[in-house]
């Protein structure tokens, strides 16, 4: 399955031909829509990503994980109500439940490393994190407890006329993937934003 982000479309099921278990449809009008995995990862930093699966699934060292031709899924089963009742499955042979991946250093065994992702922000990692890999949690993805906002609220009273205002919006609307793109830490960057100001004559 290809790894999508927030703004892409949905992807769909590509129906591989599980030997057992339900088969999506192959038709495309009904093919089934892919939703996020129920697993996600915190850190004490403030960063979220996705559950490592395919380390997980092959940390016994008995299976080699190919992006290329592993095919991994989900089932539950069983009387069960926790995680051991939680499986993933691999083409290549790999199985494995979720029993234990809430413990505290589960994940750091297995070798896992925060890339500092705060998706909410368009920012999908690319560089480690400083936090210790002992101290991320497994969390369900809906969780109350995955993220708190830190609102605050401010009163802008305009004080440039309305069509300085407009050619301010008509800019940032043309140039807003560019600025989105470059931001750091979730902030826009300045440098960017005060060449751009220069160059379509307003202030910064």
């Amino acid at each position: 399955m290809k790894k999508t982000t927030y703004y892409e479309p949905q992807p769909e099921c590509d129906n591989y031909p599980w030997k057992d278990g339900r088969v999506c449809s192959a038709n495309g009008k009904f093919k089934r829509k892919m939703i996020p995995e129920r697993f996600v990862v915190v850190c004490p930093e403030g960063h979220i990503s996705d559950f490592p699966i395919a380390k997980w699934l092959h940390s016994d060292g008995q299976h080699i994980y190919d992006p290329n031709t592993c095919k991994i899924r989900r089932s539950t089963g069983g009387a069960s109500a926790n995680l051991t009742g939680v499986f993933y499955q691999c083409t290549c042979g790999a199985k494995k439940s979720m029993a234990g991946a809430t413990r505290k250093g589960a994940l750091k065994k297995i070798g896992f490393q925060c890339k500092s992702s705060k998706p909410w922000l368009g920012i999908y990692g690319g560089e480690n994190c400083n936090c210790d890999p002992e101290d991320v949690k497994v969390v369900l993805r809906g969780a109350t407890n995955v993220w708190f906002a830190d609102t605050r609220s401010s009163i802008h009273i305009p004080t440039d006329d309305e069509a300085t205002s407009r050619k301010i919006i008509a800019i940032l609307d043309e140039h807003f993937d560019a600025l989105n793109a470059s931001r750091v830490n979730g902030e826009f960057n300045k440098d960017i934003v005060q060449f751009l100001a220069n160059s379509k004559g307003v202030d910064f």
